[in-house]
């Protein structure tokens, strides 16, 4: 009996820590919009979310394009 007891006090002493896990974080707010490139057709506008587009090493960029916005085939 005293061994249910133990296991049973420890399963509940367990649940907070199984709650209390990290969330992910919300990426960085986008204040600055510009337009896309040549590259893709008009009407886009792209963000730098992480890093320099700009320069060499890895970056992250948000793309906004209009309704019935579609890239053309590409490689």
């Amino acid at each position: 009996m005293r061994a249910v007891t133990l296991c049973l006090c420890l399963f509940v002493l367990a649940i907070p820590a199984l709650g209390a896990q990290e969330t992910a974080q919300a990426p960085p707010t986008i204040t600055h919009w510009v337009q896309a490139p040549a590259a893709f057709p008009k009407g886009a506008w792209i963000a730098a979310v992480t890093g320099d587009p700009t320069k060499a090493g890895t970056f992250t960029v948000k793309l906004a394009m209009p309704p019935g916005y579609q890239i053309p085939p590409h490689f």
